[in-house]
């Protein structure tokens, strides 16, 4: 082989390396920014009902996480290609399941 086959193979081994580069570090940006909605989301519901129940009393409130854990759930399943309006009874059901996971713990913990 010459030179220039070999500069050929070293400028498409370069190119497909840069190529890959670039799009492992847009999907990690994708999943960054979809965390960062999740986040965004939960916090903001979180806040609405601090504003809402935290004067009224005996009134539980779950941790943030718990709206955290949902939403990151709600955002991966509402951005997939495969999404459709079904998906949103997985959503909800999942949504229910976790908030009286989070009230059982409540109640064991008073216990």
């Amino acid at each position: 082989m010459t030179k220039e086959y070999y500069l050929l193979i070293g400028v498409v081994i370069g190119g497909l390396i840069s190529l890959l580069t670039n799009l492992i570090n847009q999907r990690y940006i994708n999943k960054r920014e979809t965390n960062k909605l999740a986040l965004e989301m939960a916090k903001e519901e979180y806040q609405a009902i601090i504003n809402l129940y935290s004067n009224i009393p005996g009134t539980i409130i779950r941790p943030l996480e718990t709206y955290i854990t949902y939403y990151l759930k709600y955002v991966k399943i509402v951005s997939r290609k495969s999404f459709k309006i079904q998906d949103l009874d997985k959503i909800r059901i999942y949504r229910e399941e976790l908030f009286e996971y989070y009230d059982q713990e409540y109640k064991n913990k008073v216990q």
